[in-house]
């Protein structure tokens, strides 16, 4: 495939894009709710912490506030809680700059603000990384524009780039080592080996599941020597260096590693498929299991969560794949095909090892969303074939211009029409009842909307009772109001798994987002009216209930 060489003025355009979105960023972030997970990751970060100070014997930093009350490492690992094994590559450094900017007792709204931040300019960098590799592959720089477009312009990725510390930061972190091994498929020399095992060790202590970039990585050494690129005796070298290399680097940044690498590495891999869930999520209109999901479940979800042209692109790249492999114009002698390949096999073979090791999912495909870039790299694949096929038709370069600014304008349109929850967005395929058909809030997102829209219509009462309804993580929130606004708030009552509990006296408010909904006791709703009921794309995501006068 051959493309006109860019004009000058063209290669402004990504830096303009980066930078506008960059912009739009430092002027949101704040807007967003705190999710279920990211007090437990940095408490989990804490503990990762204390142990590396007791490890190396920093007793000078113990009489930090923060590490005051943290339980010892190995009482922790006694407990039995996975998250002993989950990588710290990012959280760590994180809570490390929250030190330096925040101080030891920082405001809890000025921490999550600031990992809401921080978490998006590394999405940013994952975002020019998949643009590089674009470019690199198409050898123009077209089409690494139409790459960010895509990936910025898909609604659940937009939000949850603020927010979501693991998923998207491991995203970004599998674009930067595609990205480095692009670089190395065109050029395999020390410095780009070694900076790519290294990127892949980031990758790894991150999510082990990373791990994939070995087999790949060798993959292409190997159709490197077939091709007659290196000698047997430089395959052997250039193999043992990036696989030491690695293993020394995921040991150095992986602190459970540091005493007993091999046997804790192996309950890491243990522990990669099977986390411990009894839990149920709505799929489909039907209730499914954590721990026994259908095989198409993670199909299913990124078919209705990912804009329509994207997916249409990402089936007629494959199409178009299959098709040059059959034809002999897709040679293993060409570096930018070899690309496109290990592209195609992290798709494949993610999901593939998923289904086949029917692994336990939380809500969606958020952990899978590692395979995004390589769906946006066989997308533009596509998107510039058919460019170069219709171009050739009358008018065909102006309607395929016409129409992808239409995606890109009815985009646009979306994600602010459904700020800050742009991570409810559904596209046509789930139909028009999504939200009896799929669990939506499962984050409690939207938690901290209802609260200020309740604090600001009463305005006079100074202590306002709240409960919840259904699974929505409302002590979470209070972490990310301001503390005039905490002060305002108290929590009415407790649950267990199915029920609300603890309600002595009828709470001021109820809130229910419709996520495994609590039978309540000790409550009559004919004592309640709607106060307010939140709507995202039409469909109503929370209802607030207000205490009748």
């Amino acid at each position: 495939m051959k493309l006109k060489k860019s004009f000058q003025i063209w290669k402004l355009a990504s830096p303009i894009i980066i930078a506008a979105f960059l912009v739009i960023g430092l002027f949101i972030y704040k807007d967003y709710g705190i999710s279920w997970d990211e007090y437990i990751q940095r408490t989990i970060a804490i503990k990762y912490v204390k142990y590396v100070i007791e490890f190396l014997n920093l007793d000078i930093f113990f009489n930090i506030p923060g590490f005051k009350n943290v339980i010892p490492f190995d009482e922790w690992r006694l407990s039995g809680e996975i998250q002993i094994y989950y990588g710290v590559f990012f959280e760590l450094p994180l809570l490390v700059l929250e030190f330096i900017l925040l101080g030891s007792s920082g405001d809890e709204q000025q921490i999550y603000q600031l990992r809401h931040l921080v978490t998006f300019l590394t999405f940013m960098l994952g975002v020019w990384a998949l643009h590089s590799q674009t470019i690199k592959i198409f050898k123009s720089i077209f089409p690494g524009i139409v790459a960010i477009i895509l990936i910025l312009l898909s609604p659940r990725i937009f939000a949850e780039a603020f927010y979501n510390s693991k998923d998207i930061i491991f995203m970004s972190f599998v674009s930067f080592a595609m990205l480095t091994l692009t670089n190395l498929t065109y050029k395999i020399n020390t410095k780009n080996i070694l900076l790519h095992s290294l990127i892949v060790a980031f990758a790894i202590d991150i999510r082990v599941m990373a791990i994939f970039f070995l087999p790949l990585t060798l993959f292409v050494f190997f159709f490197k020597f077939i091709n007659k690129k290196l000698d047997i005796s430089n395959l052997f070298k250039i193999s043992i260096l990036f696989l030491l290399s690695n293993i020394i680097f995921v040991i150095i940044f992986f602190p459970v590693l540091w005493e007993s690498p091999i046997t804790n590495f192996m309950a890491v891999l243990q522990n990669m498929s099977g986390f411990p869930a009894d839990t149920t999520m709505l799929y489909m209109g039907g209730i499914v299991n954590e721990n026994n999901l259908p095989w198409h479940y993670i199909p299913v979800w990124i078919l209705v969560t990912t804009p329509p042209l994207i997916i249409l692109l990402f089936f007629t790249g494959i199409i178009f794949l299959v098709i040059n492999f059959f034809k002999n114009k897709f040679t293993f002698k060409d570096e930018n095909k070899i690309i496109l390949l290990v592209n195609f096999l992290i798709i494949i073979g993610s999901i593939s090892a998923v289904i086949i090791l029917n692994s336990t999912l939380y809500n969606g495909w958020r952990h899978m969303y590692f395979v995004y870039p390589s769906i946006i790299i066989i997308s533009v694949y596509a998107f510039f074939n058919i460019f170069e096929k219709v171009k050739k038709k009358n008018f065909g370069k102006f309607i395929f211009i016409i129409f992808f600014s239409f995606f890109i304008l009815n985009q646009v349109n979306l994600i602010i029409k459904s700020h800050p929850l742009q991570n409810l967005y559904f596209n046509f395929i789930a139909g028009k009842d999504w939200r009896n058909k799929f669990d939506l809030d499962y984050w409690g997102l939207a938690n901290h909307l209802v609260i200020k829209d309740i604090l600001a219509k009463d305005p006079l009462k100074e202590n306002i009772t709240l409960c919840q309804k259904s699974y929505m993580a409302l002590k979470t929130t209070m972490r990310i109001l301001n503390k005039k606004e905490r002060n305002r708030i108290s929590l009415q009552c407790s649950y267990d798994s199915s029920h609300i509990q603890d309600v002595n006296n009828q709470p001021d408010y109820l809130i229910d987002n419709y996520f495994r909904s609590f039978d309540i006791d000790n409550i009559d709703l004919n004592n309640y009216e709607i106060f307010n009921e939140l709507k995202v794309f039409n469909e109503i995501i929370v209802t607030v209930l207000k205490k009748k006068i």
